[in-house]
């Protein structure tokens, strides 16, 4: 080795890249598998996807017509519970401006039995129900307040005047999730969702159903 210093410093070199390479690569590999699965039963939960085609057009989408999920329930009794998500954003008003927050979720009741959501103020299952009411993740919270304790019952204005009430504080998912959010509404607070309750035509929101134990999807 040290007669032929080039040499050694090469193949040295080359193994440690190699070996740096690898390990890199198993790291994000190992990342990449534990998307989702911090969720109970993660493997008995699917998404939809509309496959469809119109003249000359065809697509592949995660996005679904409104009435798929009560259908599902209905017809299908391996289903155990379909929830819809509908992907959505506000402006916010914080310290006197307008902020823009990408990443609200418009949910229905089944998202609490088909996802887990851990509580750290308030009843997520309940705190919906009640119009214009937001759950917020703790960063959330500090975020807007300074605080994630007795958040529960104060307000945030919208930029089109709406006040919305906080139900609850939720502790924030992982990073491996592929749903990203910081607030959670009621799906019923979105007129356009509503009225397409019956609507096999429109691609409108995201569509996740849990299997029951022993069925094949």
């Amino acid at each position: 080795m040290a007669r032929y210093k080039g040499y050694t410093i090469l193949n040295v070199s080359g193994l440690t890249i190699g070996l740096a390479t690898c390990f890199l690569l198993f790291l994000w590999v190992k990342d990449e598998l534990a998307y989702d699965r911090f969720h109970p039963g993660y493997d008995q939960i699917y998404r939809s996807q509309w496959k469809a085609r119109f003249g000359e057009n065809e697509w592949e989408i995660p996005l679904v017509p409104v009435p798929l999920a009560g259908t599902l329930e209905d017809v299908f009794p391996e289903v155990e519970h379909a929830t819809q998500v509908y992907e959505g954003a506000m402006s916010l008003k914080k310290d006197g401006d307008f902020i823009r927050e990408p990443n609200v979720l418009f949910v229905d009741d089944d998202f609490f039995r088909v996802f887990t959501v851990e509580p750290i103020a308030g009843n997520p299952a309940t705190a919906l129900k009640a119009p214009n009411t937001l759950l917020l993740t703790e960063e959330t919270a500090h975020r807007y307040f300074g605080t994630s304790a007795d958040v529960v019952g104060k307000t945030i204005r919208q930029n089109d005047g709406t006040v919305w009430q906080i139900g609850g504080i939720i502790k924030q998912w992982p990073e491996q999730s592929h749903l990203r959010f910081d607030f959670l509404a009621a799906l019923q607070n979105l007129p356009h969702i509503e009225r397409r309750k019956a609507d096999w035509g429109s691609a409108s929101c995201l569509t996740y159903f849990a299997t029951k134990a022993g069925s094949d999807p």
